[in-house]
Formats: structure tokens, C-alpha cells, sequence
């Protein structure tokens, strides 16, 4: 069994319900976990727009 992350950039969190979705779903047979731990859509929270995974020290 694997843990995925789905961590979305700013720009791209009004895709993060669609992709999320067709995450589950694929790996549902696989009985993978998958996390949402970027933004939840395009109303949430947005970090400055410097702050994108490269700049705080995802690599």
C-alpha cells in the first residue's frame, strides 16, 4: 500500500476537487491512502504567491 500527497499549487487550486477526485478513484483498487494536503479549492486559503512549494522547501 502506498500514501500519496496531492499538493496543488496556487494557481491550480481551482483544480484540486476534479484532480483529487480522479486520484481516488484510480488508486481505490490499489488500496493506496491519498492526501489532500494542498489547497482545497479556489476559496481557500491562498499563501502569499511567492510561497509556492519551491520556495518554502519542498525539493
Amino acid at each position: 500500500m502506498m500514501k500519496i500527497a496531492l499538493m496543488m499549487e496556487n494557481s491550480q487550486a481551482g483544480k484540486n476537487a476534479t484532480i483529487l477526485e480522479q486520484l481516488n478513484t484510480a488508486v481505490e483498487p490499489f488500496d493506496h491512502d491519498v492526501f489532500n494536503v494542498g489547497m482545497d479549492g479556489e476559496n481557500d486559503h491562498h499563501l502569499m504567491e511567492w510561497s509556492t512549494p519551491p520556495h518554502i522547501g519542498f525539493k
